[in-house]
């Protein structure tokens, strides 16, 4: 069960020196608060009744100075998020603080001092009613983890301001050291270099419902409400929003998110991409927004992927190290960089001065088992991006739909492959040949023989009338590349597969082909491809089959098998609350609900209303 997230008020002061500070306001609109926030604007969509901001501010030369905005739960105990701008012009920023953590009196009573302290045994016992003490982390095994990092900060002064527990929450420190401080690093050799604009960033957490510490053991007494008080975050996250002043093609936007746990990975994506995640994460009420408007959240310029590909190049470790290469393997390829240069006889230490032609790569097959859809849908979608290519499936594929602990996300779809209905292939089509899309050819990821893995071969992003990649777009729920001006829908590179197994014809791969569904010329006639993804649900909560995704397949409404029993449902697009049926989409402010009725509904984006799948 995801948390129930909350909000209230801010805390400010009176000057006392050398003191850090927390200024008590009704919203972040506050002159000292609005400043860490793109527009001037607080995330939305991460709101309930028992939050507190807070500006974390600190006397310097007589002036009290702001470094950031905190939205911190008393409940959980941790920050939702801290809001922090990145100053370029700093030159050292290296880690340091004070050797105990601030605690914010205010917190537990507002008539008590502004200024952050280090709490007493006495202070802390009443403090720590609402806020987390430095005893709660001793002996757990957990790290506190800066949400504004000190790192980022620009001087001791303003380093010690990010050493309050406000502004910390509980993390696996293995996660913390090998990745999530690696891009946290990565970020900021990508930031330091641009000085000709603002760059705002947002990191947050999502607390967990049944974790936290610290944790009784058979040896622990004392009373039950010294244990479980800080909730465990189950994501940790990060936005970034870059603008130029002087060139807006210049501006980009990314975030990145890893799940908190010590072989935790970390996704890279756009802004919109972590709206529709958090938004499913909190179960808030309305669509999360972590930069307000749109100014954020176009990530096709050349300048995003200009930083992704730092980031990339900056934090992923060399091709050496994250492949595992049999020796057989290695030893090819060391015989063919000795064939670099020529000999004279037998006198291998003589090399002649001029080297030959390089040896070419003509073709490499790579074995990589994707565990799961969503393994290979996200991958896929990151190397489109990155590198203009796709993951074209060319084999069936029966497994699992994600990875995780969750029994739901992982159902297996397994069984015997189905062949269409023979009422749904009446329409016959002339057997031409697409010359707009040619042989796939090249670079082959595969499964290991030992393991069930989805099978794709890598090749170019190629879509008539695009000029960039066709990917999913989380916003507007569907696949969209640039035309040059705007951009239009598309029909993505994504399969070689029908939906009764058969494989496509040369030359044709899976895809709209100018009708409303997804088709492919196979060796003899023609078949229904399975939707791309995201994998689809039905009104009763169930996802479709791995190979039959949410669609039309000859019928006036979208429709899905959920097993090989020839069980089905109608079904929406995706499993959120702003898909509907017949792949319209629930209006923002009317996610999919009940409204008083005993089905979900909402009202939707064409004017009307419809049937939806995930309240």
């Amino acid at each position: 069960m995801a948390p129930t997230v909350l909000f209230t008020l801010l805390l400010c002061s009176v000057l006392t020196a050398g003191h850090v500070w927390a200024k008590v306001v009704d919203d972040f609109s506050d002159d000292c608060c609005a400043e860490f926030f793109y527009n001037g604007t607080a995330p939305r969509g991460i709101e309930d009744q028992t939050l507190r901001r807070i500006c974390q501010q600190l006397e310097v030369k007589g002036n009290l100075a702001s470094f950031y905005a905190t939205l911190y739960s008393p409940a959980h105990r941790i920050p939702i998020y801290s809001a922090y701008k990145f100053n370029p012009f700093c030159t050292h920023r290296q880690d340091g603080g004070p050797r105990s953590w601030f605690m914010e009196p205010q917190l537990y009573q507002r008539n008590l001092s502004a200024a952050m302290a280090y709490a007493s045994s006495e202070d802390e016992e009443v403090w720590r009613n609402v806020q987390a003490a430095n005893a709660d982390y001793s002996l757990t095994g957990f790290a506190r983890a800066q949400l504004s990092p000190s790192s980022v900060q620009c001087g001791l002064v303003a380093r010690r301001a990010t050493f309050t527990l406000t502004n910390a929450a509980p993390v696996h420190p293995t996660f913390l050291r090998l990745h999530w401080s690696q891009w946290e690093e990565g970020v900021s050799r990508v930031l330091q270099h641009l000085r000709h604009g603002t760059a705002y960033l947002v990191t947050g957490t999502v607390p967990s419902a049944t974790d936290a510490i610290p944790k009784r053991t058979a040896f622990d007494d004392g009373p039950e409400n010294d244990f479980n008080r800080v909730s465990v975050p189950t994501h940790l996250w990060t936005a970034v929003c870059y603008r130029d002043r002087d060139d807006d093609q210049r501006s980009f936007s990314f975030a990145y998110i890893g799940e908190n746990r010590p072989d935790g990975d970390i996704r890279l994506m756009s802004v919109a991409e972590l709206n529709g995640a958090l938004s499913d994460l909190y179960h808030s009420a309305s669509q999360v927004q972590v930069f307000s408007g749109d100014g954020c959240l176009n990530i096709d310029r050349p300048s995003t992927l200009s930083v992704f590909k730092q980031l990339y190049a900056s934090i992923r470790m060399p091709v050496t190290d994250t492949l595992s290469m049999s020796d057989d393997v290695v030893n090819v390829l060391h015989a063919a960089t000795m064939m670099t240069f020529d000999y004279h006889g037998n006198d291998y230490s003589k090399q002649l001065s001029e080297p030959l032609e390089r040896p070419k790569l003509a073709q490499v097959t790579v074995l990589r088992s994707f565990s799961s859809l969503e393994a290979w849908f996200r991958s896929s979608e990151l190397m489109k991006f990155m590198f203009g290519t796709a993951c074209v499936q060319s084999r069936p594929f029966t497994g699992p739909i994600r990875t995780s602990p969750d029994a739901d996300w992982l159902k297996a779809q397994k069984g015997s492959t189905l062949t269409a209905d023979d009422d749904n292939l009446a329409k016959q089509k002339a057997l031409t040949t697409d010359d707009s899309l040619a042989t796939l050819k090249g670079l082959t990821l595969s499964a290991d023989a030992d393991a069930e893995g989805l099978v794709c071969v890598l090749t170019p992003d190629q879509t008539p009338g695009c000029l960039s990649s066709c990917r999913y777009q989380e916003e507007a729920r569907g696949y969209y590349c640039s035309s040059g001006a705007t951009p239009i829908p598309c029909s993505p590179l994504y399969s070689l597969v029908t939906t009764g197994g058969a494989q496509c014809r040369s030359g044709h791969t899976c895809g709209t082909h100018g009708y409303s569904y997804y088709w492919c010329y196979t060796a003899s006639s023609w078949d229904y491809c399975s939707p791309p993804l995201p994998l689809g649900v039905t009104r009763g909560g169930q996802y479709c089959r791995s190979n039959h995704n949410c669609g039309w397949y000859g019928y006036p409404h979208t429709w899905c098998y959920t097993d090989y029993d020839d069980n089905w449902g109608y079904c929406c697009r995706s499993k959120d609350r702003f898909s509907a049926l017949n792949g319209k989409t629930c209006q923002a402010q009317h996610p999919c609900g009940h409204y008083g009725y005993g089905y979900l509904w909402c009202r939707t984006t064409d004017g009307s209303w419809e049937y939806c799948c995930t309240q």
